[in-house]
């Protein structure tokens, strides 16, 4: 056992997140903040195969052009939602997961 490990990620996992799933929140979450931090996303993550999926799903998501990343002034990674019409071809393959 890793005694530094927060005690959230020391029970046994039996929930299965796919990235597919964690990118809907992610972009959910996005439109209806425009902009968020990146620690923002990690708030309600409850257990270490969950911020893995949500993590893969940033950078699935920065890939393919739905999210900007910026360091802000107090040098804190911030995330942001890309519109345009681009984005519409690229939701309708996420929907298809």
């Amino acid at each position: 056992k890793n005694e530094g490990e927060p005690e959230l990620f020391k029970r046994i996992e039996e929930r299965y997140y796919s990235v597919e799933e964690k990118s809907e929140a992610v972009i959910s979450y996005l439109k209806s903040k425009r902009t968020c931090l990146f620690i923002d996303l990690f708030l309600r993550v409850r257990s270490r195969s969950e911020a893995v999926a949500v993590f893969m799903a940033l950078l699935e998501l920065v890939r393919d052009g739905f999210i900007d990343v910026e360091r802000n002034e107090g040098d804190e990674i911030e995330l942001s939602f890309v519109e345009g019409m681009e984005n519409t071809e690229r939701m309708a393959r996420i929907d298809e997961y």
